[in-house]
């Protein structure tokens, strides 16, 4: 869907996505599988018949200067379509609760980072996320998952990306980065081994 949208990198004018906003939902699995959801979906892309102001799924997506990143767009993609998912009683495997595992990060990340002083203030381009500060989220995510070991795993590469030191700054597109690398290990992700016994 954000394919759809034709950003430049990770970010794309806000004024993009009205047009296509029909196209876009059209990308959510089971957007049209009965009508109730088809009116949901409706209701979340569609501008409201009455005019009463941008569609729920466009104010989700919380342009800063007129552009949109593509963290507030995945996240308000997931969150649309998890709850189509809830309305069907769709279940989670376990390789998606490791993604979305992943996705909660993606969200302490964006409130830590959509802060009133910090997105009034600056651009995407000029905000920082310290290494630091993101591994010990990761540690904290660690602490809670259902695979400790792929936090673990993650967080000893963290320093490897890009020549990082714990003291180094992510850019948002750094994180974006980062980020979608994990969701995609999340799905192929195995625990190690048991040590075989001789």
């Amino acid at each position: 869907a954000w394919a759809l949208c034709e950003p430049d990198g990770y970010v794309l004018p806000e004024i993009a996505v009205p047009p296509l906003a029909e196209s876009i939902a059209a990308w959510m699995p089971g957007s049209r599988s009965t009508p109730r959801t088809a009116e949901v979906v409706g209701d979340m892309f569609l501008e409201p018949a009455d005019g009463g102001g941008a569609p729920i799924f466009q104010r989700m997506l919380k342009a800063r200067g007129g552009q949109i990143h593509f963290l507030h767009f995945w996240r308000a993609f997931g969150e649309a379509t998890r709850l189509l998912a809830n309305m069907r009683g769709e279940t989670l495997r376990r390789d998606e609760s490791l993604a979305e595992e992943v996705e909660a990060l993606r969200d302490v990340v964006l409130r830590e980072m959509d802060t009133p002083d910090k997105c009034a203030l600056t651009t995407y381009k000029a905000q920082r996320f310290t290494v630091a500060r993101l591994a010990a989220l990761m540690e904290a995510a660690g602490s809670m998952s259902c695979a400790p070991a792929f936090w673990a795993t993650l967080e000893q590469g963290l320093l490897a990306f890009r020549g990082s030191s714990a003291a180094s700054d992510l850019h948002w597109d750094d994180l974006a980065c980062l980020l979608v690398t994990w969701l995609q290990e999340a799905g192929s992700w195995q625990p190690p081994a048991a040590p075989r016994r001789e």
